[in-house]
């Protein structure tokens, strides 16, 4: 499980950032980009918090910790810089 559990932080937190920045870069475009860019803003900010989550379970923290990943990059940073705990 802990393996699965890597793979699921890692693809979150990677997969959601970049697609909240083509998320962001679509939304100054304007028009109905502007509609598509907000979708994949909301759609990378799940990805990220769902790769927190995995995260704080990885190290042994409450899960709910992992909503942090909303903030996301300073929100992830806290997160990376958690100590082990198990």
């Amino acid at each position: 499980m802990p393996e699965d559990l890597r793979a699921q932080a890692k693809f979150g937190i990677i997969a959601g950032l970049i697609i909240q920045f083509i998320g962001g870069l679509l939304t100054q475009a304007g028009g109905h980009a502007h509609n598509i860019g907000f979708t994949l803003s909301i759609a990378g900010l799940t990805l990220v918090t769902w790769g927190c989550l995995s995260l704080m379970r990885i190290k042994g923290y409450p899960p709910a910790l992992g909503i942090l990943g909303v903030l996301p990059l300073v929100g992830v940073l806290v997160l990376l810089l958690l100590p082990v705990r198990k």
